[in-house]
């Protein structure tokens, strides 16, 4: 910039995220049975803080700190946080390590939604069964593995701006009879913004032949999004 023009931006930024974690497992063998479980409890929560400053202008490039400017031409500051919370259970059981069953189960809430909709369950199990364990498999010895397995589960986003669900007042200047006036726009108040949610049902088969030498996995699966963020 020439003589007067000179200008300075200093910006600031802080950043603070905590996250608790507290689970608790059981697991017992008996006979042909094997069980196994988890429960847990998780919070976590986000903060973020910025200031920007702009200052000039300069009468050189000589002095660069913002207290030698002759004023502030604008400034502006933000601050950013979410939190969320987790409840959680898993159920694991085998039969001879032949039929396998396991089934989860959490709620998650999040900062980022309206009140009536900050909660949601999501649901999810699947089965297994080791063909290849099963005597009548016994006689093809070009298997070494072969196992069918079938899921069902329901999964949350919840990537969305912070305060989308509140009422924001966003300021701006419009031209209006060759004066320009300050103007102010309104978001209206959303408590029914909730989580995006997928459910998925899968069906697969693992292989594997001639002693490893060749290993084919086949999937077919159906998801659905609903609630789209």
């Amino acid at each position: 910039p020439g003589p007067g023009r000179g200008a300075a931006n200093l910006s600031y930024g802080n950043s603070f995220n905590w996250l608790i974690e507290n689970t608790a497992s059981y697991s017992k063998t008996f006979a042909n049975h094997s069980i196994s479980a988890l429960a847990g409890y998780t919070t976590q929560k986000s903060k973020g803080v910025g200031v920007s400053l702009n200052a000039g202008p300069y009468a050189n490039d000589l002095i660069q700190t913002i207290n030698a400017a002759p004023g502030i031409t604008s400034w502006g500051q933000s601050v950013d946080t979410w939190s969320m919370i987790s409840y959680l259970g898993r159920l694991n059981y085998s039969f001879k390590d032949r039929y396998l069953f396991t089934a989860t189960l959490r709620s998650d809430g999040s900062s980022r939604f309206g009140t009536s909709n900050r909660f949601a369950l999501f649901p999810s199990a699947a089965v297994a069964w080791k063909l290849s364990d099963e005597a009548f498999m016994k006689a093809i010895p070009v298997i070494d593995h072969m196992k069918l397995r079938a899921s069902y589960g329901k999964s949350g986003n919840n990537n969305i701006g912070n305060y989308s669900h509140l009422s924001n007042v966003s300021m701006g200047q419009y031209a209006f009879n060759n004066t320009t006036v300050s103007t102010a726009t309104v978001s209206l108040f959303n408590p029914l913004l909730g989580w995006e949610e997928s459910e998925q049902i899968d069906l697969g088969l693992e292989t594997a032949l001639f002693k490893g030498k060749l290993s084919l996995t086949a999937d077919l699966y159906h998801r659905k999004s609903v609630n789209m963020l």
